[in-house]
């Protein structure tokens, strides 16, 4: 009987050990991808007053993949996504739209993709094959 209770208590707190590990790895993903998101949003506002539709966007953007991973638990309806339009896309657009007109813009140029986590870099800005005013590193 001994035996089975050691064994119970290791099998236990090798499950406890493991969810704790992938809970901390999770959250600190989540950690970090809040602060590069807002250090995207500093650095459209160092940009200048022309990204204020972009940062909304990026806001959007941001509130709706919120919504998509973490769906509010009062609320029995599930979210509606449209798979036409894609406010991440219409941000990337955004983003690539800007041309720089003086020094400071053109040091921020390559700075607001760089900060994104990369599987959204690869997903959104490196995917298209079109010219960028802006080169994309992933």
């Amino acid at each position: 009987m001994g035996l089975v209770a050691t064994m119970a208590a290791l099998v236990l707190g090798l499950l406890v050990a493991s969810t704790k590990g992938a809970y901390d790895t999770q959250k600190g993903e989540v950690s970090q991808m809040a602060a590069k998101i807002v250090f995207l949003d500093r650095v459209l506002a160092n940009y200048g007053s022309e990204t204020a539709k972009t940062r909304e966007l990026l806001r959007g953007s941001v509130g709706s993949a919120m919504d998509r991973m973490w769906p509010d638990k009062k609320s029995s309806q599930t979210a509606q996504l449209d798979p036409s339009v894609s406010s991440g896309e219409a941000f990337f657009n955004s983003i690539q739209n800007l041309s720089p007109q003086n020094d400071v813009q053109r040091s921020l140029s390559l700075k607001p993709c760089r900060s994104l986590p990369i599987s959204v870099k690869c997903a959104g800005c490196c995917s298209s094959r079109r010219k960028r005013p802006y080169p994309f590193p992933c």
